[in-house]
């Protein structure tokens, strides 16, 4: 049962990686740049997506899910943000900056409201 709850959130975590991608392009850019993109870039979006959630594992925001929220958590939830932030920003310039500096920001911020959110949110159901 708590595999299955794993690999759960962990789909969950990869349809708000995708979608704080979206939206942060379409936010900042428009539909035919985010057409354009993935079109052109499905690789560099995939590996992206991939780094993300090495840093979810690493930082043990799914061993963290059966707790009570704390301090700990928003403290791990922050470090998501700023490391993702850092490593995506590298492998953007490594690549030739697919994307501009701003919709990095903005994927970052949608990173950190959506994971984080669904955590906060995923606790109080629970206790309902």
């Amino acid at each position: 049962m708590k595999k299955t709850r794993k690999l759960s959130i962990f789909l969950i975590d990869i349809v708000f990686l995708f979608a704080s991608i979206v939206i942060a392009i379409v936010l900042k850019a428009n539909v035919e740049r985010l057409i354009y993109l993935f079109q052109n870039a499905l690789p560099y979006i995939v590996v992206m997506i991939g780094v993300k959630l090495t840093l979810i594992k690493v930082l043990m925001l799914y061993d963290s899910l059966w707790e009570h929220a704390s301090v700990d958590e928003l403290i791990r939830i922050a470090s998501f943000g700023f490391l993702s932030h850092l490593f995506v920003a590298i492998l953007d310039l490594s690549m030739g900056s697919v994307f501009s500096y701003k919709s990095l920001l903005l994927i970052s911020f949608f990173d950190v409201v959506l994971i984080g959110g669904f955590r906060m949110s995923y606790r109080v159901v629970r206790r309902l």
